[in-house]
Formats: C-alpha cells, sequence, structure tokens
C-alpha cells in the first residue's frame, strides 16, 4: 500500500518537471550518506527493507540485506520544502557519500487530478453568495490576512475556501502551496509522537495575486483524509525572504463539515 502511495507521488511529480527520478545505490554493510543543501523534513521509504536516520541536511541509509528489493526514495527538505525523488537498490560498491545537487522548485498544482475521474471546476463548488462558516481560523501578518471561510467534501475531495486580503503596500504573490495532514500517534504513557502526510492540491489557483488593498476568495482542493491532529496550510510567496503564512484547522472542524 505504501510502495502504491510513493508510485502515485512520483507519478503527479513528474507532472511537474522533467526531470527523471535518480538510480542509487545504497551499501549493506554501512550506512550511505546522502547530503542536501538544506535540512530535512521528512523521508518515505516504499518497502522495509531499510534503515534509515536523519542527522540535519544528512539522510543515512543502509539496505538490511543483499536481497532488498529496490524501493522509492521520497524526500522533503529545506524551508521551501522542495522534494527529491528516487529509486534505491542494495549495492555495496555504492561511494558511502553522495551529495544531491540542488533540486528545482516544484511548480504549484494547475487543476491536475491524480485521480482517473476529471476534477470538478473548484470554480463552481462555492456561490459567489456563499455565506461564510468560519471566522476564527486564520492568521494576520504584515499587512496581509488569510482566513477559512468554508469548507465542503464532496466524494474523496475537500474543497477549501480562504479569504485572502492584503493590506499591505505592495503587491502579494503566492505561488507555493503546501497542505499537511497531522496526526499524533500514541508511543508509551504519556508521550505521543506527530505524524505528518503531505498531500498535493489536486486543483488550486496557479498563483495569487493581490494589488494592496484588496482582497479575494480563493479555492483549493485536496484528497480527503480522516486525522485526529488536523490540517496545516502553507502559503508562500516565491521571491526570496519571501512572506510566508500557515493557519491550522482542527480535525474536529473537518470532521464536522458539510458534506455534499
Amino acid at each position: 500500500m505504501k510502495l502504491c502511495k510513493l508510485f502515485l507521488l512520483l507519478i503527479v511529480f513528474g507532472s511537474y518537471t522533467t526531470q527523471e527520478a535518480d538510480r542509487l545505490g545504497i551499501l549493506i554493510n554501512k550506512a550511505s550518506v546522502l547530503t542536501f543543501e538544506e535540512d530535512i523534513v521528512d523521508v518515505e521509504l516504499g518497502n522495509a527493507d531499510y534503515y534509515l536516520k536523519i542527522k540535519g541536511r544528512c539522510l543515512l541509509l543502509r539496505a538490511k540485506k543483499e536481497q532488498s528489493q529496490p524501493t522509492t526514495l521520497f524526500v522533503r527538505y529545506g524551508k521551501h520544502k522542495h522534494f527529491y525523488v528516487a529509486e534505491i537498490f542494495p549495492d555495496n560498491n555504492a561511494p558511502l557519500q553522495q551529495v544531491i545537487p540542488a533540486q528545482k522548485v516544484i511548480e504549484p498544482a494547475r487543476e491536475v487530478s491524480i485521480t482517473m475521474e476529471a476534477t470538478p471546476d473548484i470554480t463552481t463548488i462555492f456561490s459567489p453568495h456563499e455565506t461564510q462558516t468560519y471566522y476564527s481560523y486564520g492568521i494576520r501578518k504584515d499587512g496581509v490576512q488569510v482566513i477559512l471561510t468554508n469548507i465542503i467534501h464532496e466524494k474523496d475531495i475537500t474543497y477549501l475556501r480562504l479569504f485572502i486580503e492584503n493590506n499591505a503596500s505592495i503587491k502579494l504573490n503566492l505561488s507555493h502551496y503546501t497542505f499537511e495532514y497531522i496526526s499524533f500517534l500514541k508511543k508509551f504513557l504519556f508521550f505521543t509522537s506527530k505524524k505528518r502526510k503531505l498531500v498535493d492540491p489536486l486543483a488550486a489557483p496557479a498563483a495569487i495575486e493581490l494589488a494592496p488593498n484588496s482582497g479575494q476568495y480563493f479555492v483549493f482542493a485536496i484528497p480527503i483524509y480522516t486525522t485526529n491532529g488536523g490540517l496545516e496550510i502553507f502559503l508562500g510567496e516565491s521571491s526570496q525572504g519571501e512572506r510566508e503564512f500557515q493557519l491550522s484547522i482542527p480535525s474536529k472542524i473537518l470532521l464536522k463539515a458539510h458534506r455534499k
């Protein structure tokens, strides 16, 4: 199941860039060290045939045995959440250290679907006169206000309607979107760990551009998912020194949202 999920991720990322996935040999008797240009955020493997450990910008990988099956490696790293996808396989002749070159930033979603059925037109999901349901889930920062106003579940898709208002004196241009479902896992006694599930938008604005002293509604579509922690949304500008905005939606709000 996990291998299937990572395979789907590879297909999705393949639609954003023409760069082919790398094939990396991984040592068996000792750990291979993959070094990225920025700190690693999280890692997923397609199977359990490899040990892994994260140390800042370094990822330590070791194949458990010579018969370990080739699988997909998915790494998310850096402040701007770059992605790296590769196929790994056991190879005791592989170099001990490998430096992963800088990756291009993935283009924002442009109304693509990872399902066989076409994603519905997001502009028709909410009426222009739709009454605002939520008022308190949002952020005010640097003269910009981002508020969640509505949620609708339809089939296997969750639609989120945001109102973004630019009260700053400079133009706002958001083009980096990240959506993460958060789950809390019990470990022992009262301790828990946080698990993040990154989901790619099924449909989203190509870019959000707002002139000073203007505001507008924007709609995003993401895969529906049940979680006990909620959803974290990240919106960021593309230029260096960019402004970025993050808002959290509790799981109880997602579970009680209207379904079509």
